[in-house]
């Protein structure tokens, strides 16, 4: 269940790093520490920073951390399973989520998330045409994700905090084995994305 959750939530907010015609910014164009809430109950941490993404989310089941390169668009999600620790690879582009680039978005209006001033975003998955909605800050950093399933398939920022982050900690742990997921069943767990086809 929390890898399940989490890799909800981390596609939802890599789905929202989108362009279109008229784009929010992309990447973000500033370093954050943010603490956001992502589905079924779940709380967490994101930290950026050059492209790098870490969400740490905890949960009853226990925590788990994905790790993001955007520009490669890869993900490794370390999980803790029957006391072992393994870090699952994921090709993004193998698991459906669609090219940012070819995602249709459209500034529908404004709002406050987390004290912040955002846009709201409309987007819209080219292949299956389901919308999702997105409130992004004018330096490109999403604070608010949600597909048509609801408010609770998506995150939400509720405290935001601009700054340098340590470039070790946005990357895999040195001596984390790691497996590559080749297709969806081969995880022990679906990746769902809100708002883009799943």
């Amino acid at each position: 269940m929390i890898a399940r959750t989490l890799g909800a939530g981390l596609i939802c907010l890599m789905a929202t790093m989108m362009q279109a015609q008229e784009r929010p910014p992309f990447p973000p164009q500033s370093p954050f520490r943010a603490v956001a809430s992502f589905p079924n109950g779940m709380t967490g941490e994101i930290r950026y920073q050059d492209g790098k993404a870490r969400v740490d989310a905890a949960s009853p089941s226990g925590p788990a951390t994905a790790y993001l390169d955007i520009a490669a668009r890869q993900a490794i999600i370390a999980l803790s399973m029957q006391g072992m620790n393994l870090g699952l690879e994921v090709d993004l582009n193998e698991f459906g989520v669609p090219d940012i680039s070819a995602v249709a978005a459209e500034k529908i209006g404004s709002e406050r998330v987390a004290g912040e001033d955002c846009d709201i975003w409309r987007f819209q998955d080219p292949k299956s045409g389901r919308p999702g909605h997105a409130c992004i800050t004018p330096d490109g950093i999403p604070l608010r994700a949600r597909g048509d399933e609801g408010p609770e398939s998506g995150m939400e920022v509720t405290a935001l905090e601009r700054g340098p982050q340590n470039p070790t900690d946005l990357v895999p742990p040195p001596g984390l084995s790691t497996m590559k997921a080749s297709g969806l069943g081969s995880l022990p767990f679906a990746l769902p994305i809100p708002g883009l086809g799943r």
